[in-house]
Order: structure tokens, then sequence, then C-alpha cells
């Protein structure tokens, strides 16, 4: 007589090789009751980075991270079906995975969370790649991602400031985001509000950009498998102009960034010049957040990176930022010197030289290194701030008072730089798509709530070519070779502004 009790290995082995297959197949490692205890594994759940270490130039590396609250399982990272972007074609590489890494990080040593990541080296650019997170061997999460472009392909990027404020405008345009299908995206500042605190980006950042499915109503999952690029801005560092430094006592959670993102390495150190984020407040505080940043605390304020044939530096253009400083710019113009074999040359930072926003029109500090733009080429200069968008006539600006002060200019005790702009209304990006000098974009609409627009000071509209504050919205730049096609992009998905580039 067959016994009606269940063979308890078969089910073990069913159970196994339906895992292996799901994994393979890409169609989830887990059934939907363990999908459910996700909020119970991960205090945040895992999300691609570029990594601290230099990229090498013939194939990609990127970390994974993610948060939780439990250090004391054993957690994994495994990599499987490498393809190429095109996703019929499997790649034949082979990938490594570093050890874990954990950081105790949030606001108190007493009650941490805990930050893992995972580097993924020897990745074939142009591929796709499923990686899963285990803990204590048992699948626990799992997505697709994408690795660079190499230097012929052609790429597309998403790039959008002022965002993560909770409002209905950051969910739309993280949709259109993700309806763009960028292969990496960049945020020009103010990441998260008020203050970039740790707690905000658990309440307003996270829930937004990596969710599990895509909706206009709650949010994307973009940063689990799109790689994204942060920048610091005036809100990610609990800026109060009462206090000269990020005040651990009032914010001990501040600046998150440091510890949430895994960026490159190569700026100037705090040895090497005192632009970098002042703190104090809370000793002990500070020491904690020290412990957690890492090597990251101050070095990732400013830091550059390629990507196919563009080639990015990323300025922190914070108050504390002296860009009058000869070390500082000797850094700017060595890595745009280095970076003439790239064919497109983009500099983003928060705080806009050139605007016509009423809110900031007096923090034009950042306009000290327009000579260097123009002199090393640099094609666009992308901030945010403004909570609009704003695109600039091709530029130039002659500071005053530079030519008796070793070519740079002086900023005036109300944050001014005064100077002579020259601009260029030939260049329409239609019949002539040859600017001969950099183009400023704000790109701040994406999501903070927006700035009116109105009584335009007489000299902003003069070198202003378009402005748009109706809608939050986005750029999206396509680069194949030497062409370039920009669009802003309205929360609603309509195009609000259009101009291409040829070289």
């Amino acid at each position: 007589m067959l016994s009606k009790k269940p063979d308890t290995n078969l089910k073990r082995l069913v159970t196994s090789i339906a895992t292996a297959l799901s994994f393979c197949m890409g169609t989830g490692v887990y059934g939907q009751s363990e999908k459910s205890s996700e909020k119970d594994i991960f205090v945040a759940k895992p999300y691609l980075q570029m990594g601290t270490s230099a990229q090498a130039s013939n194939h990609d590396s990127q970390e994974i991270l993610w948060l939780a609250k439990d250090k004391k399982s054993s957690w994994s990272v495994e990599v499987s079906q490498i393809k190429d972007n095109k996703g019929n074609k499997a790649v034949k590489a082979k990938t490594t995975t570093g050890p874990i890494a954990v950081r105790e990080i949030g606001a108190s040593k007493d009650s941490p969370d805990y930050s893992f990541s995972c580097k993924i080296d020897n990745l074939p650019f142009d591929s796709i790649y499923k990686y899963r997170v285990l803990k204590d061997s048992k699948p626990v999460f799992e997505a697709e991602a994408h690795t660079r472009k190499s230097f012929d392909s052609p790429l597309n990027f998403v790039l959008f400031g002022d965002l993560a404020a909770k409002t209905d405008g950051q969910k739309k345009i993280a949709y259109q985001c993700y309806l763009a299908k960028p292969d990496f995206v960049v945020l020009p500042g103010d990441i998260v509000y008020n203050r970039g605190l740790y707690s905000e980006y658990l309440d307003k950042f996270f829930p937004v950009y990596n969710t599990d499915s895509a909706s206009a109503n709650s949010g994307v999952p973009l940063i689990r498998s799109i790689l994204t690029i942060g920048v610091l801005g005036n809100h990610d560092i609990a800026y109060d102009p009462r206090i000269p430094y990020t005040d651990f006592k009032s914010n001990p959670d501040a600046l998150a960034y440091y510890f949430l993102w895994s960026q490159p390495l190569n700026g100037p150190t705090k040895t090497e010049t005192n632009s970098a984020t002042p703190i104090g407040g809370d000793a002990e505080r500070e020491s904690f957040f020290k412990k957690a940043a890492g090597d990251r605390y101050p070095a990732m304020g400013n830091f550059s990176f390629n990507y196919g044939n563009t080639h990015w530096l990323v300025l922190d253009g914070n108050y504390y930022s002296n860009w009058a400083d000869p070390k500082m710019r000797k850094f700017v113009i060595d890595d745009l010197e280095k970076a003439k074999t790239s064919t497109w040359r983009f500099v983003t930072f928060h705080q806009p030289p050139f605007s016509i926003d009423k809110h900031h029109a007096d923090e034009q500090h950042m306009r000290l290194l327009a000579d260097i733009f123009e002199k090393e080429k640099v094609d666009i200069v992308f901030a945010g701030h403004a909570h609009d968008y704003q695109r600039t006539y091709p530029l130039t600006f002659v500071a005053k008072g530079a030519s008796t002060n070793n070519g740079v200019g002086v900023v005036n005790p109300n944050g001014t730089v005064e100077g002579e702009i020259s601009f260029d209304k030939t260049f329409d990006g239609k019949t002539n798509t040859h600017p001969h000098a950099p183009i400023y974009i704000v790109s701040g609409g994406g999501g903070a709530a927006l700035y009116p627009i109105k009584d335009l000071p007489a000299e902003s509209v003069k070198y202003m070519d378009k402005v748009y504050a109706a809608k939050h919205s986005l750029t999206k730049c396509v680069i194949n070779d030497k062409k370039l096609v920009f669009q802003q992009i309205s929360e609603d998905g309509a195009e609000l502004d259009k101009f291409e580039i040829d070289k």
C-alpha cells in the first residue's frame, strides 16, 4: 500500500529545480508569500552603483548595494545570464563577485542599520546581466542590470534635479524617466528634501525609484537596474545659513549622500583643498558618520567618469567650495585635458552660473569656471537649483577683474560675479547645429515645487533661449557618435524643447 505522506526529499528537489529555472529565465526566484516579506528583509532593496574604484578601459565594474538590519545572516550575490544589449545573444565572459562589505549607517550607533555592498567585476560593455541577492543561501531578490556602453555604441541618458520631495510631480517624472529607457541617469543635486537625511531617503527616495513595478502614481524599478549618478546640492547637506557647517546635533542622520552612494573617488581630497563639506555639532555622531562614509567623505563631492564616448565632470557647487582656489581650478583643468579623447564633454553641478531664477539670482559663484569650460570645449553644463527648465544660447563669459586677478573672476559679497556675457543666436539646433561655446542647461523640475517665472531680469532674457516652468520636466539626450539630440520632456510626456548638436 502506497503511503499518502508526501516525500519531503522529492519536494525539496522540485523546489530547488523550480528556483534555479526561475532565476535562469528571469521570472523571479521566490513565491508571492516570500515576496511579501521583503519589507522584513530589506530596509532598502538592492540598487546599482558605479563604485568607488577606477574603471578599467576594457570592461565594466559595478556595485550592488542594499540596506538591512540583519548583520548576522550570511549574505551573497550571484550573477547569471550575461547577454548583449539586444538581449538575444549570450556573452561569454567570466564575471567575478567580491566579498560583501558591511557598514553601520543611520542616525545612531546604538540602533544602526547596515549597508551591504558587493563589487561585480569583469563585466563586458554593452551587456545585460541578472543578479540575485541571497540571505543564508536563500534567494531574496533578483533584478536585471545594464553595464556601460562601449565607446562606439549609441547611448542615451536622462537628467533631472531637485527631485525627491514626495510629490505627484516626482512620481510622474520618475515614470517618464523609466519610459525613456535610459542607459544611465544623472541627478544634478537636491536629491532628497529637505535636508538630505538618511530618514528622508527611506521615506522619499527609495520608495519611488526602486519599486517592483512601474506606475506614474507610485514609482518605478529604476535604480536596481540603471546606473544612477548623484550630485551634491544644498538640500543634500542639511544647509543652514546660520551655521557654517552641517550640524549633526540638529540633524544626526545628515549627509546620507556620503554613505548611500558609491561613486568614483578620483577628485581632490580634503588634504589637497579645504573645499569639502564642513561638519560639526556633535563629536560622537561626527565620528559615527565618518566611519559610515569611510573614504567617500569628502572625496565623493567632486569626481569624473566616462560612459561610452562621453566624459562627465561632477562638481560640488555648495557654499564652501572655492572655485577661485588654484588647486581646485587645476583639478578641473587637468580632468578636462585628460578627457580630450572623448567625443563629448559634460560638466554637472547644482548651482547654475547663468539663470533667471529669482530665488537664487545672486548665487553666481560657479561663473568662476566659465573660462575653463570654454577653453576646454565643454559641450553642455547641466545644473538644477532653479525648479524649472532653462536653456541659454551658446555662451561665453569674461569675468570683471579677471585680468588683474590671475585670470579669475571675483565673487562679490552678495554672491554675484560681474562680467561680460557674449552669446550666439545663430545656433538654433535645427539648421545650425554647431555651437561654438558651451550651452548652459537648468533641469531642476524633477519633483520639488516649481518656481514661477515672472519679472525676468533684462540681462538674463538676452542670453536665455528657452524657459519652461508650467510643469515638472526632465532632460533626455540621445548620442550617436558625433550627433546629440536633446529633448526636454514634461511630466506628461510632451516635448517642451528640442535641439541637435553635430560635431
